[in-house]
């Protein structure tokens, strides 16, 4: 079995429950993973920290305990996180896995390739059900600070599912460690910054409006066929330079 962070592919987890398949791409988190879990004969997604995280000592403890708490954000339109393991020291989180792909890949397109706007129609088949899951995380004290059309994944029935909680922030520090000692980096910006709220700057500041207008942004881009800024340039990007 190899503990090489880019090439999990045919590594077995939990004594072979987990048989790591595919690689899926890499997200806010790291590396994601196809694996087939053996036990319930199903695939499931492996997700592994990025790199640098793993440079920091603290952070397998964090690691585990944000993605416990995470397990009270059981809800149908939040991609469940089904187990958590340890690979050679390195920490990994099994999720489910979505085989209806994610939002970004249903926007039009035409013969060129170009981006057209989206059927504001569409809008009813998803967006009811993500707001509902975006107010329970809130309610749950957690702020998710990367929503966009790749976070938004799609089962084969076509449900949608928020995810990719890889910089999620608790609001509330029930453990009562700082922000700063939390798993996310205060110290930088994370995130797609096209999609952020400018306060994500100040990370005293965030709450749940910031998922709010990540999501504001996000339709405005899927009916508009670009985004609201000139050149891709969000506030939050214009901010930094200040």
């Amino acid at each position: 079995m190899s503990n090489n962070l880019q090439d999990w592919i045919g590594t077995e987890l939990q004594n072979g429950r987990y048989r790591v398949v595919d690689k899926l791409g890499e997200g806010g988190m790291g590396t994601v993973y196809r694996a087939h879990d053996t036990k319930r004969s199903r695939d499931v997604v492996i997700k592994i920290p990025r790199t640098s995280l793993l440079e920091d000592k603290k952070f397998s403890r964090r690691f585990a305990r944000e993605l416990k708490s995470l397990g009270e954000l059981s809800h149908s339109s939040i991609v469940e996180i089904q187990a958590m393991g340890n690979h050679h020291g390195i920490p990994f989180a099994v999720m489910q896995y979505l085989a209806g792909g994610d939002l970004e890949e249903q926007r039009p397109v035409d013969k060129t390739g170009q981006v057209l706007p989206y059927d504001p129609n569409r809008l009813g088949h998803w967006l009811a059900r993500i707001c509902e899951a975006l107010d329970f995380i809130h309610q749950k004290g957690y702020v998710h600070r990367d929503i966009k059309p790749s976070n938004i994944l799609f089962d084969t029935a076509g449900r949608p599912y928020i995810s990719d909680f890889g910089v999620v922030k608790a609001i509330t520090e029930a453990s009562g460690e700082t922000s700063a000692e939390s798993l996310t980096d205060t110290d930088h910006v994370l995130g797609t910054v096209a999609y952020l709220a400018p306060e994500m700057l100040s990370p005293d500041e965030i709450s749940g409006q910031s998922d709010q207008y990540s999501l504001a942004v996000t339709i405005y881009e899927l009916l508009a066929g670009q985004l609201p800024f000139a050149e891709s340039t969000s506030p939050l990007e214009s901010l930094e330079h200040l």
